[in-house]
């Protein structure tokens, strides 16, 4: 009588199996108390889980919807990640039994609207992140149910204007992120319910004016974003709700013009991010409520002159950057206001000259980036107000020459950069005083010669105890040494310039002893017989010097039209070590020089060029050669209605030979030259020595 109720129990027991089997059709890694089901193509949540688990995974799978009854068996769940999923539904009271919930991460899903009966039961859950979902709409009400939730996550988003009864409920929050949105209105008192929020990010969405009534219940507010977004106005008292805020990003906008109403209530203000945006003007007294600023960053915007009421009220400022503007005038007084400045980031900008009166009241400055302006003069007392400075980078930029005593008053400086210009003479001897140096830049300049304390000076740099990187070729990045157990890199020395091995570099060259890597990157540029050699490899005696001799100096023949206007090309061929600077002096009495600009110029080669021609550029033209050795010169009469004569060096002029063409008057016309084949030496002058001596100290 009991087969019967034993092959019913058999049935049942099979489809019981069959029923399991489905439902435990995944592979979900539980462990004590945590479960991990991610990645498992589900659609539903599993149901034959342990129940005492508190934290259980979810992600990446296909869930659509989440109801009440999907959680009833886990009510000890304090962690419930669901990223990644496709959930577009949560139903009413979804998650009613989960009041021990903490965290919840809903983040990378498709959820539309958040409704005022969605997190019912959460009353503990602190954490909450909806980021990366589809979200325009937050019900009034939705956060009744999460009085501790702290953190609340909405970046990415579609919300397009906050309301004033979106964050009720929300007394203890202290994290807002809603950047990534397409807010372009924040309503008034729309964050009167979170009065503990901290951190506020607002950034990347579409705000264009701050209003008074905006920020109002943010008494407790730290950290505000508003960068990316179009802001072209903030209006006065924007920032009295908000007396707490150390740090305000306001990068990326539209701002114009900053006004003396615009901070007003940020006395607690330590960080503000104020770049890329369009910023032609800063009023007198913009920063006079924000005393405890210790950061301003104003780069990329468009300024052009600071003046000296511009950073009032900054006393405490440690770190301004000002680079990437257009700043051509730096007015005397400008930095008075900010004392406890360290650092001054100018780089990027029209700088041309570099005063006396710009840096006054930076007492306390260690660094100033000067770097890839336009920067060809230096005047002297420069950085006298600068006594603590360590770091200075001027590479990049049009110098020419390092006046004597500049870098004196700088007894802390270790970092000297000024690599990338056009320096030809630099005071060497002033480095002994500088004992903290030890990084030096002066690659890819116009030095010619190293004076023999210019050894000395980097052989000490090179022993100092710090550590040290050589940089002294055509390499941007510095050249990695290490001696002994020093375990950082540090100093750099001079290369890549174009380095003259005469007579000038004998007492360097003798110092030579091989022990320091700096020895091996000095090259010969000239004289062409050591080109390519190094300076260390060139015996003593063959560093010579030779006077300088005139070849010849000759108007050159055919002489072109230049832009449709007559011009004289004379030619000066000279030869000598080191190469001979040119000068020639012109009918006028006036010199011309390869520095020289306008209507007469003068190459390195010794070709003048003469254009728009007058009649007033017939006559006598000298050329004089000098270099350390001496000096020599030549004429050269040129007359421009009948032909050029050409003189021997001091000797009397030759006649003018007769033209037998035709030409017209008004016209210049030019003969044959005759060349000048052995001009006599300075030292050796037959000719009048008054004539000599006119000719002589014009030019020297």
């Amino acid at each position: 009588m009991f087969k019967k109720p034993a092959g019913v129990l058999m049935f049942l027991l099979v489809i019981l199996k069959v029923l399991g089997t489905a439902e435990a059709d995944h592979d979900c890694i539980c462990i004590t108390s945590v479960c991990n089901c991610r990645y498992q193509g589900l659609t539903s949540l599993p149901q034959d889980l342990p129940t005492t688990i508190t934290w259980l995974g979810l992600g990446h799978n296909r869930i659509t919807t989440i109801s009440q009854s999907d959680f009833s068996r886990y009510r000890s769940l304090e962690t419930l990640e669901l990223r990644w999923n496709r959930i577009s539904t949560i139903n009413s009271q979804a998650f009613y039994h989960l009041s021990n919930l903490t965290r919840i991460f809903l983040y990378e899903n498709r959820l539309t609207i958040l409704r005022s009966d969605m997190f019912v039961g959460l009353g503990n859950l602190e954490t909450l992140e909806l980021h990366f979902n589809e979200i325009s709409d937050i019900q009034a009400g939705t956060f009744n149910s999460t009085p501790q939730l702290r953190g609340l996550h909405l970046s990415i988003n579609k919300l397009t204007h906050l309301r004033s009864d979106m964050f009720t409920g929300l007394g203890n929050l202290e994290t807002l992120e809603l950047d990534f949105n397409e807010i372009s209105d924040i309503q008034a008192g729309t964050f009167n319910s979170t009065p503990q929020l901290r951190t506020l990010h607002l950034h990347y969405n579409k705000l264009s004016t701050l209003r008074s009534d905006m920020l109002s219940g943010l008494g407790n507010l730290e950290n505000l974003h508003l960068y990316d977004n179009d802001i072209t106005d903030i209006q006065a008292g924007t920032f009295d709700h908000t007396p707490q805020l150390k740090n305000l990003a306001l990068y990326n906008n539209k701002l114009i013009t900053l006004r003396s109403d615009m901070f007003t209530g940020l006395g607690n203000l330590q960080e503000l991010s104020l770049y890329s945006n369009e910023i032609s003007d800063i009023q007198a007294g913009t920063f006079n409520s924000t005393p405890q600023l210790r950061r301003l960053e104003l780069y990329n915007n468009k300024l052009t002159t600071l003046r000296s009421d511009m950073f009032t009220g900054l006393g405490n400022l440690g770190g301004l950057s000002l680079s990437n503007n257009e700043i051509s005038d730096i007015q005397a007084g400008t930095f008075n206001s900010t004392p406890q400045l360290r650092r001054l980031e100018l780089y990027n900008n029209k700088l041309t000259t570099l005063r006396s009166d710009m840096f006054t009241g930076l007492g306390n400055l260690g660094g100033l980036s000067l770097r890839n302006n336009e920067i060809s003069d230096i005047q002297d007392g420069t950085f006298n107000s600068t006594p603590q400075l360590r770091s200075l980078f001027l590479y990049n930029n049009q110098i020419q020459s390092i006046p004597s005593h500049l870098l004196v008053n700088l007894q802390h400086l270790s970092d000297l950069w000024l690599s990338n210009n056009n320096i030809t003479m630099f005071p060497f001897e002033d480095l002994a005083r500088l004992q903290a140096l030890y990084v030096l830049y002066l690659y890819n300049n116009q030095l010619t010669t190293l004076p023999s304390v210019a050894y000395d000076i980097l052989s000490s740099i090179f022993n100092n105890p710090w550590p040290y990187h050589v940089n002294i070729d055509n390499n941007p990045w510095p050249y990695h040494v290490n001696i002994g157990n020093n375990p950082w890199p540090v100093v750099t020395i001079p290369g890549s310039n174009p380095w003259q091995c005469d007579c000038r570099m004998v007492d360097f060259r003798l110092k030579m002893t091989g022990t320091y890597p700096f020895e091996n990157k000095i090259t010969c540029s000239q004289p062409d017989s050591l080109i390519g050699l190094k300076l260390k490899d060139v015996p003593p005696e063959d560093l010579i010097c030779e006077e300088p001799a005139i070849a010849s100096f000759q108007e050159i023949a055919n002489n072109p039209l230049v832009q449709g206007e007559s011009s004289i090309h004379l030619f000066c061929e000279t030869s000598g070590i080191p190469t001979p600077d040119i000068t020639v002096t012109l009918p006028s009495g006036l010199n011309a020089t390869v520095e020289s600009v306008g209507r007469v110029t003068v190459d390195v080669i010794g070709t003048v060029i003469i254009t728009d021609v007058t009649a007033a550029d017939a006559g006598l033209y000298v050329c004089i050669a000098t270099n350390v050795a001496g000096s020599t010169l030549a004429t050269l009469v040129v007359d421009l209605q009948t032909v050029s004569t050409v003189t021997s060096p001091l000797a009397s002029t030759v006649n003018s030979l007769d033209s037998t063409t035709d030409h017209d008057s008004s016209k210049p016309t030019f003969s044959s030259p005759i060349a000048v084949s052995s001009p006599s030496k300075l030292q050796s002058t037959p000719v009048c020595p008054f004539l000599f001596f006119l000719l002589l100290s014009s030019v020297l």
